[in-house]
């Protein structure tokens, strides 16, 4: 059982860095028991993760990460640095970096990293897909991937996958896609 305490009660705020993808955000706070206390973290838009599935594979990306220095398998996604919907979001992102348009469905949601960010990302399957070219940022080196559904599911279970959030959204779709396409 949980404790139910007092929320931490934020003193002052302040942007300390910002960059057209985030902004570092610096809360000063009192916790519960009077002391004062300091908090970064990042202030991310709303992310989006898309499934795209096209007769019973996945469409997945390998992509060059910068910060890491390697390729990873993952699925598209990505956030809006306009004011748009997470629906709106998710069909720019597939048709940008793999330039497809279809039929939307959100599965789910959930918050990638709650310790340092109050990012929530959404995940939706895109079906119905159709081709129209991409349009990738000049940073978005990659390369389309289509495995089949069993096989994707098989090596998420092997740990053949390493970019977290590729993994939270398969395994939130997993009930959902094996009911449906296996």
């Amino acid at each position: 059982m949980v404790a139910k305490h007092k929320p931490w009660k934020t003193l002052a705020t302040k942007i300390v860095h910002t960059n057209p993808w985030y902004k570092v955000r610096h809360d000063k706070f009192t916790l519960p028991k009077g002391k004062i206390g300091n908090y970064y973290f990042i202030d991310f838009k709303a992310s989006v993760f898309i499934i795209p599935i096209e007769k019973n594979s996945i469409i997945l990306e390998k992509i060059y990460r910068y910060p890491l220095k390697k390729w990873f398998l993952e699925l598209p996604g990505g956030g809006s640095r306009e004011q748009k919907s997470v629906l709106e979001t998710a069909k720019s992102e597939l048709k940008e970096e793999l330039g497809y348009i279809g039929k939307f469905k959100k599965i789910g949601q959930f918050v990638p990293y709650n310790g340092v960010s109050k990012e929530t990302c959404y995940v939706f399957q895109a079906t119905d897909l159709k081709f129209v070219g991409c349009h990738r940022e000049e940073t978005e080196i990659l390369k389309e991937v289509r495995l089949p559904i069993k096989k994707v599911y098989r090596m998420l279970d092997e740990g053949k996958f390493s970019d977290g959030m590729t993994m939270a959204a398969l395994a939130l779709a997993r009930k959902y896609l094996v009911k449906n396409y296996l």
